[in-house]
């Protein structure tokens, strides 16, 4: 009696566990934009890899590079162009670079004459077929603070340690009911 409840319980940990898990592995797909296709798994990204989103960086230059990124993915889409608008402005084409190691397109640019505050780049690529994709970032420009002491980190930011942290605590979670319940199973 109190074997097959504990079964029970151990199946509901499991599939209860099995909800987060995947909701943590496909959220980050919905950060990116993308046109529609069969599959999101298809569906080409577009990121902008520089400005970084604000708080990240405060950039202290009134010009900074800007650096689309756009990643075909399992969709054989090719983009011929790749241009962005800021602050809602008009919109402006940027060079495109590819790199041999990747499956990718890059505009790289510049951004000039940038004043103190808050800004918005929305970045977009055209396919072929003329489907457009989208992405926004905001960062901050501050030329009036102090100069940053900190040196630049290749560690992940808190809030991606923490999901690390998330997936990792599920999937102990996880396999722990798997082994106890392979223990309850062979008794």
């Amino acid at each position: 009696m109190f074997g097959a409840a504990l079964l029970v319980a151990v199946r509901w940990a499991v599939l209860v566990t099995a909800i987060p898990v995947i909701v943590f592995l496909v959220a980050p797909l919905a950060q990116f934009g993308a046109v529609e296709a069969t599959s999101p798994f298809d569906d080409p990204i577009i990121d902008i890899a520089s400005p970084i989103l604000y708080p990240g960086e405060i950039y202290q230059e009134t010009s900074i590079p800007i650096e689309v990124r756009v990643f075909p993915r399992w969709s054989n889409r090719e983009f011929v162009d790749i241009y962005y608008s800021l602050d809602g402005g008009s919109n402006i084409t940027l060079g495109i670079t590819t790199y041999e190691t990747s499956s990718g397109i890059f505009g790289i640019g510049t951004l000039d004459n940038l004043t103190d505050g808050y800004h918005t780049v929305k970045a977009y690529s055209t396919d072929t077929q003329g489907n457009t994709i989208s992405y926004s970032t905001t960062f901050l420009v501050d030329t009036t603070s102090p100069a940053s002491t900190s040196t630049p980190s290749n560690e992940p930011q808190s809030s991606e340690q923490q999901v690390i942290l998330g997936v990792a605590a599920i999937v102990a979670v996880f396999a722990f009911g798997l082994v106890l319940f392979y223990r309850i199973k062979r008794k």
